[in-house]
């Protein structure tokens, strides 16, 4: 049972919750803006939960080589399915695409192959998080990729805590 009740010009909202006896201790205060703020967090953690539900999907069907998004000159994303995982890549050469793997050399534009890089970084495949950077005199490739397991796991806390809250609910008014 709810209960609404002005007093010295704010509003406050009690819950009562019956137990065997009604007593002040079954009483406590609910603020309406955080229940508001729990509903909008909650309604967007969803949209975002059905929305990498969707990429995990789409990491299936598309090829990240033709399929991709170009923010800038320098900045594309596309999604990679990789077994059970699909992952988020970010990756900056859009005619090479995402790196691959067995980098030999890049052609410069006089036609000789330069294999000799200034610089190399990497992070290996572990734990849903890859990283490349291969940098030569006149030319860089890098690529991450994040699982995304890690936004699905996120985004799905609020919403299963929620339905646990109302099936909790539930059970207790059906036992009553």
């Amino acid at each position: 049972m709810w209960c609404t009740e002005v007093a010295a010009g704010a509003r406050l909202t009690f819950r009562y919750v019956v137990s065997g006896d009604i007593g002040d201790h079954g009483r406590y205060l609910v603020k309406p803006m955080a229940c508001r703020t729990h509903k909008l967090a909650t309604a967007i953690s969803t949209a975002l939960l059905f929305l990498f539900l969707l990429l995990f999907v789409t990491g299936y069907l598309t090829n990240p080589w033709n399929h991709y998004l170009s923010i800038n000159d320098s900045f594309h994303v596309c999604v990679w399915n990789r077994g059970l995982d699909s992952r988020i890549v970010f990756f900056n050469d859009a005619e090479y695409g995402p790196y691959r793997g067995s980098i030999i050399g890049i052609e410069g534009a006089d036609g000789n192959v330069s294999t000799q890089r200034l610089r190399e970084n990497a992070f290996i495949d572990a734990w849903g998080i890859y990283y490349r950077y291969f940098q030569w005199p006149k030319a860089k490739i890098w690529t991450l990729m994040i699982s995304l397991w890690y936004p699905i796991l996120l985004f799905a806390i609020l919403p299963v805590a929620l339905l646990t809250h109302q099936r909790f609910r539930l059970t207790l008014m059906k036992t009553k």
